[in-house]
């Protein structure tokens, strides 16, 4: 929640999340939307965030390969270094 108790959007919880580490498809996934490219697409708009694949198992254990890992750099336009 944020200070006016209004509920964070998912691109406002994948951000957050973001922040803290990396994260990938099934675990942006987890937290909600289904279509987590979509949520990167907006937050690419006005933040750097990076893009590699790697191979993750599932929760039933079925591995997946070429899985998006997102890692949040910054913002745009802002000297991140």
């Amino acid at each position: 929640m944020t200070a006016l108790n209004k509920p964070l959007s998912f691109d406002e919880l994948i951000l957050e999340q973001l922040k803290k580490g990396s994260m990938n498809t099934y675990e942006i996934r987890e937290k909600g939307p289904f279509h987590p490219a979509g949520v990167i697409k907006r937050l690419r708009k006005k933040y750097n965030i990076s893009k590699t694949s790697v191979t993750v198992k599932d929760k039933w254990g079925i591995e997946h390969k070429n899985v998006a890992l997102y890692e949040f750099e910054g913002a745009k336009g802002v000297d991140n270094e």
